[in-house]
């Protein structure tokens, strides 16, 4: 797991390397201590970021703490919601 002031320092040397978009995936990004500092330091630097989960950690006040950090999109693992849990496909 990356070290949060490591990662925080490490956005703005992406920003200075012209990175607009950001993508956060896994394992699963929702786990990460630090995701909501993170996110913040993106935004404040002008960083768009898109966070791809399975969604099972998601709650509506999660969300919105997400969104006030500076999310800007969130896609959802659709196996999630067909199978019920991490599984593959029959």
């Amino acid at each position: 797991m990356a070290d949060p002031a490591r990662l925080c320092r490490r956005l703005k040397v992406l920003k200075d390397q012209g990175v607009y978009y950001l993508c956060l995936t896994g394992g699963e990004p929702l786990l990460y201590p630090a995701l909501l500092p993170a996110l913040g330091r993106a935004w404040d630097l002008g960083i768009h970021t898109l966070l791809c989960t399975n969604g099972w950690l998601l709650t509506p006040a999660s969300g919105r703490a997400h969104k006030i950090a500076g999310l800007d999109t969130i896609a959802i693992a659709k196996s999630f919601f067909r199978y019920g849990k991490h599984s593959n496909p029959p």
